[in-house]
Order: structure tokens, then C-alpha cells, then sequence
């Protein structure tokens, strides 16, 4: 097939790349074939066998692209550049304002297939976000968790502070039903900043006592 493909190339007036050009079997349910190569990168993509879910509601195994290690990877190092944790003169809408507009650099070239391959790295965002607020806020220096608690129940009250907040915590998806019971239980302890003011979807940041 290579050497067909080069001809045709030839007869365009096109060379294939020695080194670049692969013959890729594109596996899937239907395409259950044993060959060598079966994914390719793309534009920031890498294109391979992926589960996932059909439009009539059933799984199986397509062909489809998601964001590249070396995407995700460079992603990851930006991120590490931005050195949140260090930060702790900025208050937390102000970090929003600098890093949004590379988050929805990223939203918008790689969830338009698979975004969940996104996640992970996005995730890494609110990492050093709980590192800032632990280095930031006194109370939580040596209480990790309730840094957490924290930052989830900012969150809650404004979900779309951060760009890739509604990509990964839609209906609490990923905070879990847990989270969002805890946030909003009278019986829970964890404030936000130490506050006792009740969630409620009306709250705004400024609601919330404490510098952000």
C-alpha cells in the first residue's frame, strides 16, 4: 500500500515523508484486525481506539482524537510556569483574570472530541490553587483538607470564576454528590473562610468574608 500510495503521491508531484508518513489500521468494534500501528498524532491530537459511549446509548470501541501526551504535557508545564502557589499577594479573581484566557485556549482547541482526556491536566489548575491557599490563609497552612473544603465551596458559589470550572464540575460531577451535600448541609462544619453564611445560589465572591 506504501509504495502505491508514493506513486500517486509521485504522479501529483508530491513526496511522502520518510520518516512521518505511517500506514495506520484505524481499529475499532467493527475493525477488530492485529496490526502494528493503530494511532497517529495530529495536530495536537492523537488519533486511536478509544471507549466510548454511541448516540443510542450503548459502548463500544471507536477511532477517535484527544489532546496528545505532548499536548496535555505542555499544558502541564504552562501551568507549573505560572508558579500560583507562590503568588499569595494576588487575590483569587485576579489569578482568574491571568490564567483564563490560556485555559479557554485550551478548552476551545482540544474538548471539542473526548474532553474528558482534558481533565487530569485541568485538574492540576486547582492543585496549586490549594497550594496558594494553604500558603495564603494562615488556617489552612497545615489543614490540607480543609483547604479543599475551601475551594470547593468556592466552587459552589461561583463556578465560573475559573474557565475550566464548568468543563470539570458541571452538576458536581466531579466534586461528587458528596461534595455538593456536605457544601450544603446545616450539619456541615467546613465554612468558607470561616464563615457561617449559608450557601445559596445567589451567594457572589463578595458575599464570602476574607480577602480572595
Amino acid at each position: 500500500m506504501r509504495v502505491a500510495l508514493a506513486e500517486r503521491f509521485a504522479a501529483c508531484g508530491l513526496v511522502l515523508h520518510p520518516q512521518k508518513t505511517k500506514i495506520v489500521y484505524c481499529a475499532d468494534t467493527n475493525r477488530k484486525g492485529r496490526y502494528p500501528t493503530v494511532q497517529f498524532d495530529f495536530l495536537g491530537y492523537t488519533f486511536r481506539p478509544r471507549f466510548t459511549a454511541w448516540p443510542n446509548g450503548t459502548y463500544g470501541v471507536s477511532f477517535l482524537p484527544a489532546a496528545s501526551r505532548g499536548a496535555l504535557k505542555a499544558m502541564r508545564r504552562e501551568v507549573r510556569r505560572w508558579g500560583l502557589q507562590n503568588r499569595t499577594d494576588t487575590a483569587l479573581h485576579d489569578l482568574a483574570r491571568m490564567v483564563n484566557p490560556y485555559i479557554r485556549g485550551w478548552i476551545n482547541s482540544y474538548s471539542h472530541f473526548y474532553q474528558s482526556a482534558l481533565h487530569d491536566s485541568l485538574r492540576r489548575i486547582d492543585f496549586h490553587l490549594r497550594k496558594w491557599a494553604r500558603r495564603k490563609f494562615k488556617r489552612f497552612k497545615h489543614k490540607p483538607k480543609r483547604a479543599r473544603e475551601w475551594l470547593a465551596r468556592i466552587i459552589k458559589i461561583n463556578p465560573e470564576l475559573f474557565a475550566h470550572w464548568p468543563l470539570l464540575y458541571a452538576n458536581s460531577r466531579i466534586l461528587g454528590a458528596g461534595w455538593a451535600e456536605r457544601l450544603t448541609s446545616g450539619s456541615e462544619r467546613a465554612r468558607c473562610c470561616n464563615s457561617a453564611a449559608p450557601l445559596s445560589r445567589n451567594v457572589t465572591l463578595q458575599d464570602v468574608p476574607g480577602d480572595m
